[in-house]
């Protein structure tokens, strides 16, 4: 039976309907028809997410519904509809109008006095309506198309992945390509067919943070799927347009004058630009960090700290060897991406003094300096867009809790702006003769990077004398996965360990990454280091700051949230690092 006009309309969200026989079958339902309720609509493609008496939940094509109501189909679709109406008004609803009619509140305030700022006024109007049609056009292009979390074909559907490194060999990607054909080999990676692992009850089981398949959504309640991700994906979670402007708003705004104006920690594009001018006329010349403490520190104090080897003691000297597999690297003039491996040895003997002892790419040796900005190459575009993947699993923006929904619309959105933003800004440079990689060269920078897998990294702990990352890290950890057990229920579908990478290692990785360096500290004596230099300096000058506008209206950090499971980790981990403590926070926001 296929569904009239009039009967799809009665079809909403909250209406009962009946599924057929043939269709029930197949699905495991004998029998004949089964009487099912509509969790979600989609429109676009006329299939419903419906739910079964037993708790099960699948998607169908509207073909094989029917109402199961019967009398004043019109009058039952307008009640309902007037019903949920009322239900989806949320919170990010009512903060857009109040936004919104401030400003014209304002304006006309304005406007009518005759004030003297009224061409400040005017000028901000302006803009405003152009940053709207703005995040309407992005999220059409971009947002639109998406699936939910709760939607099969989602990435984030099912479980995160699991640990371990995957060699490029073995994925059919090379050491060194050029960026358009590599980009097609990514892409034909990425659309390969994935086989369903009979091992996936045993590995879930085994993870000290269960996740439940149930995940709650605003319209209706969505299922994980009972599978582990084959891959990491960065940016792909929906967001609703209201929730997309809610974001654009209330954390967009704050990320965009961050960017442009800089912060405590890092100086903005316009604060470097005339650093940079006035440092280059030797007018206010910047001292050079030196290189040999500063890869040191690269390696100790941030996520490069994973891949520790060994720490050995000889003789009175304690040094600690690193292995990076895969460090990307631009060459060519942005034309080819290379990945190699770096080796390196640092001097952990005096903990005021650490130093780099000796490094390696590809098995030939290197500076000190070119060791930095490959090491930042590694921190920042191998394991950090790794972080923002894996907090895909620790997000649900479609949640009915308004907290957790909250927070989720602030990481899936920086997600966002660290492909989509960042992408555009390099094709600006680009415009402006500032560099060779586009936008194109940065996404499958990003795209080739996260194949990479997340290396078993239990010796990290060998640091803990030496680090004062990893020596923060591993009590927190135990501390805020044993807190999320307890509150488990709060956040269903939520990984424990995603939450944990992207709320307390993420923070922390932008923070010692800002504070051990400047953009200006970025510098190479040997040629073939410009496009890594300017994605490089542009993730610490641009992208690393704690988001201070946007705390004026919402306050992200662990210390200022009212859930038990941030409260109680803050009031831990402030015993162990004031300073580190307080820059943890319950999204995904730099």
């Amino acid at each position: 039976m296929t569904l009239n006009s009039s009967a799809k309309q009665v079809l909403v969200r909250g209406s009962h309907a009946i599924l057929q026989a043939d269709k029930a079958s197949d699905l495991g339902y004998e029998g004949g028809n089964v009487e099912v309720r509509v969790k979600q609509v989609r429109n676009d493609d006329a299939t419903f997410f419906i739910g079964f008496p037993d708790g099960r939940a699948a998607w169908v094509n509207a073909e094989y519904l029917r109402p199961a109501k019967a009398g004043f189909p019109w009058i039952w679709q307008h009640a309902v509809n007037a019903v949920n109406a009322v239900k989806d008004i949320h919170a990010e609803h009512v903060a857009l109008w109040c936004f919104y009619l401030l400003n014209v509140f304002a304006f006309l305030l304005v406007e009518w006095w005759k004030l003297s700022m009224v061409w400040a006024m005017r000028s901000w109007c302006v803009f405003l309506v152009w940053y709207t049609w703005d995040a309407i056009c992005c999220w059409k292009a971009v947002m639109r198309g998406r699936l939910r979390r709760s939607e099969p074909g989602s990435p984030s559907n099912k479980h995160r992945p699991e640990q371990g490194l995957r060699a490029r060999g073995s994925l059919g990607l090379p050491q060194e390509e050029e960026i358009q054909m590599l980009s097609d080999l990514l892409a034909a990676h990425k659309d390969a067919e994935h086989t369903k692992d009979p091992d996936t009850p045993k590995k879930l089981q085994k993870r000290r943070t269960g996740v439940s398949n149930l995940l709650p959504q605003v319209n209706g309640d969505g299922m994980l799927e009972d599978d582990i991700a084959p891959s990491l994906d960065m940016d792909h979670v929906h967001l609703t347009f209201w929730f997309f402007l809610w974001g654009r708003i209330f954390i967009g705004l704050g990320a965009w004058a961050g960017m442009i104006f800089g912060g405590k920690d890092t100086p903005g594009i316009i604060r470097y630009g005339l650093r940079r001018i006035f440092n280059d006329l030797g007018v206010w010349p910047h001292r050079v960090k030196n290189a040999r403490r500063l890869a040191a520190q690269l390696l100790l104090e941030t996520t490069l700290s994973i891949y520790v080897c060994e720490v050995e003691t000889t003789g009175g000297m304690t040094v600690a060897r690193f292995a990076i597999p895969d460090v990307p690297h631009y060459t060519q003039q942005g034309k080819c991406l290379q990945h190699a491996e770096l080796l390196a040895e640092v001097n952990l003997t005096d903990r005021s003094d650490q130093v780099l002892v000796w490094a390696t790419y590809g098995g030939a040796a290197i500076q000190a300096d070119e060791a930095v900005i490959l090491l930042n190459m590694a921190c920042c575009y191998l394991v950090h867009p790794m972080l923002h993947a894996f907090s895909n699993w620790a997000a649900n923006p479609e949640s009915p809790d308004p907290t957790v929904r909250k927070y989720s619309i602030g990481t899936v959105l920086y997600n966002y702006y660290g492909v989509n933003a960042f992408a555009n800004w390099c094709d600006l440079g680009c415009w402006l003769g500032m560099c060779n990689v586009d936008a194109q060269r940065f996404r499958t920078l990003i795209s080739s990077c996260l194949v990479h897998g997340v290396p078993p990294h239990a010796d990290i702990k060998k640091l803990k004398d030496h680090s004062r990352f990893v020596n923060f890290l591993l009590p927190v950890r135990t501390r805020f996965l044993s807190l999320f057990r307890k509150h488990q229920a709060d956040f269903p579908g939520i990984d424990g360990e995603a939450l944990f990478l992207a709320t307390v290692v993420h923070p922390l990785d932008h923070y010692n990454l800002i504070t051990m360096q400047s953009a200006l500290d970025q510098v190479s004596l040997k040629d073939g280091y410009a496009e890594d230099l300017f994605v490089v300096r542009s993730a610490i000058m641009i992208t690393s700051e704690k988001l201070f506008l946007s705390y004026l209206v919402n306050d992200f950090s662990f210390s200022g949230s009212s859930h038990p499971l941030f409260k109680e980790t803050y009031n831990f981990a402030k015993h162990r690092d004031q300073r580190l403590a307080d820059e943890m926070e319950c999204c995904v926001l730099r």
